[in-house]
């Protein structure tokens, strides 16, 4: 008797949580997955190379947008916590750095330290070389 009654109980609850979720998928989707605020990110370089702060641009890897420094300084356009991404400017083809993505944040520091490794340095020179300085 018990196991029929928890048939039956198990049959009327999923139809009915179903139902349920189905009417209200947009509440619950508002709670569990809230939609991402509109920001502006203004973001500050701290360079500790010898390479040019205009040689970086940030990215928001989300969106695909682009932002060159300017004196230090970027303003993205973004979604709060979109990965956001220190890139060497897309004007220098030849050379590319992979570096981990930041969540989004109103006012954000970006760091870049190319004394980390010999390879990282080596590819400042060739890049302070490219660029004349």
């Amino acid at each position: 008797m018990r196991l029929i009654t928890a048939l039956l109980t198990a049959l009327l609850i999923a139809p009915l949580s179903a139902y349920f979720a189905y009417e209200n998928h947009a509440r619950l989707k508002a709670i569990f997955e809230p939609e991402k605020q509109d920001i502006i990110s203004m973001i500050s370089l701290k360079n500790a190379c010898s390479v040019p702060d205009t040689a970086f641009q940030v990215s928001d890897l989300t969106t695909g947008r682009t932002v060159p420094f300017s004196n230090g300084k970027a303003r993205l356009m973004t979604k709060q916590d979109n990965p956001i991404q220190l890139q060497l400017n897309s004007k220098y083809k030849a050379v590319w750095i992979d570096l981990p993505s930041q969540k989004a944040t109103p006012n954000m520091v970006m760091e870049f330290d190319c004394s980390d490794s010999q390879r990282m340095q080596d590819t400042f020179k060739s890049l302070n070389e490219s660029l004349g300085d």
